[in-house]
């Protein structure tokens, strides 16, 4: 299918296809394929795929594409994104993953329709109080960065539901937690924690907790509050006893507990696999 998009769009398009060396773009985004590809809608170029294409910098004559609403750009060579990200007033979806981040870019702050938010597999080392401002955000991917800590602010995107952190260096959970709603998976897996906070009890729209290769000695008995939860990964940590509340959890179907020193576990209904 040809898609019919607007004159100065389509030089954009052959300039970028000229500076990552390949011929022409296909038209339809197949993110399995991982090669350059685009979608448009109204004779307006609103999704961008260009994963893999071994870019060291942003193109900024992308900024052109006013009505980008999708931008993948994961698996690339940026270690920089400039200010003018914020001419992508449309931009719902954008991934930078497997880049070479340093520094959480703030200009993405700006980014008030941001749904989807992907920067996993950088170098990142803190996250800006000023997180909060991504309002709309639902999905936020930051494994395998080197984070510390996470702002308190954090605990303010109340319509996240996908909140990915594994292999950093965590060491503690904002107290506040606990407020983020809408949130229905939660992965720490691989961190350096060895509590966490009593408001975890809160997140009651829960369905996976991963807390797997932690530190953890204990568990709030707020837990036992989660009463969505199904899925619960507690590998591979230092619990001697688990709180009694877990047995509150009339949801839970999986839980791991291998590889912890485990004198305790309160009696757990018959449909839980462990």
């Amino acid at each position: 299918m040809k898609y019919r998009i607007i004159n100065f769009e389509k030089q954009i398009i052959r300039r970028l296809a000229n500076l990552i060396g390949v011929t022409s773009f296909t038209t339809e985004i197949d993110i399995t394929r991982h090669r350059p590809s685009f979608e448009a809608e109204g004779g307006h170029i609103v999704r961008l795929d260009l994963c893999e294409c071994k870019l060291s910098t942003f193109p900024e004559y992308l900024f052109n594409l006013r009505f980008l609403e999708w931008l993948d750009l994961t698996q690339n060579l940026i270690a920089y994104i400039p200010d003018s990200i914020v001419q992508f007033k449309y931009l719902h979806f954008l991934s930078l993953g497997s880049n070479q981040l340093k520094i959480f870019p703030r200009a993405i702050l700006k980014q008030s329709a941001l749904h989807v938010l992907n920067l996993s597999d950088n170098q990142i080392r803190y996250i800006p109080n000023s997180i909060n401002k991504l309002k709309e955000l639902e999905h936020l991917a930051l494994n395998r960065n080197i984070l510390s800590f996470l702002p308190m602010s954090i605990s303010n995107l109340t319509k996240l539901k996908n909140l990915y952190l594994d292999d950093n260096r965590l060491r503690f959970l904002p107290r506040m937690i606990g407020n983020l709603e809408s949130l229905e998976n939660f992965s720490l897996i691989n961190n350096l924690l060895k509590r966490i906070p009593k408001s975890i009890g809160n997140l009651n729209k829960v369905k996976f907790l991963a807390l797997s290769k932690n530190s953890l000695d204990s568990l709030p008995h707020t837990i036992g509050n989660m009463n969505s939860l199904k899925f619960l990964w507690l590998d591979n940590n230092n619990l001697r006893k688990l709180p009694s509340s877990i047995s509150n959890i009339k949801t839970l179907r999986k839980l791991r507990l291998d590889h912890n020193p485990l004198d305790f576990v309160p009696p757990l209904p018959d449909n839980i696999c462990l």
